[in-house]
């Protein structure tokens, strides 16, 4: 399956990861907190992460990201808080992209907004899919 920035041009990676700030994480350091405002869009440049949902005082691991993947997606778009701690598994680094960072970008190339908006709106669909798979199998009992 594709990720975020399979979603996007080459010429698109380029310039989003060239307007990025990139930012390392120790194993085990939280990255984006449940809970917490998030206006930035993180993609993952090495390593991966746990994102956990803390749900009736339990932790429950909701996948996993890799390489290429985004997080902070959600709160990026929505403007609300995070729906979940993202964790550092192993050494991570993720290029964090801003608002105005996206911004910038548009004024340059104003189609960029579309194809941006529709790589996270592939990403949100997917995600959304497995989600709704999982509980399937739940209620099954599998």
């Amino acid at each position: 399956m594709k990720n975020f920035l399979g979603f996007l041009s080459s010429r698109d990676r380029e310039i989003l990861i060239e307007k990025s700030t990139a930012h390392r994480f120790r194993d085990g350091a939280t990255i984006l907190r449940q809970g917490e405002k998030n206006s930035s869009l993180y993609i993952i440049s090495e390593g991966m992460v746990s994102v956990v949902s803390h749900i009736m005082g339990h932790d429950m691991e909701i996948e996993r990201l890799y390489k290429d993947d985004v997080l902070g997606d959600l709160s990026f778009v929505d403007a609300e808080v995070t729906s979940a701690n993202v964790i550092a598994d192993g050494d991570v680094v993720v290029n964090v992209v801003e608002t105005k960072d996206i911004e910038d970008i548009v004024r340059a190339d104003p189609m960029f907004y579309g194809r941006f908006y529709h790589a996270i709106a592939k990403v949100l669909s997917k995600r959304l899919r497995e989600e709704n798979k999982k509980a399937e199998e739940f209620l099954r009992g599998g």
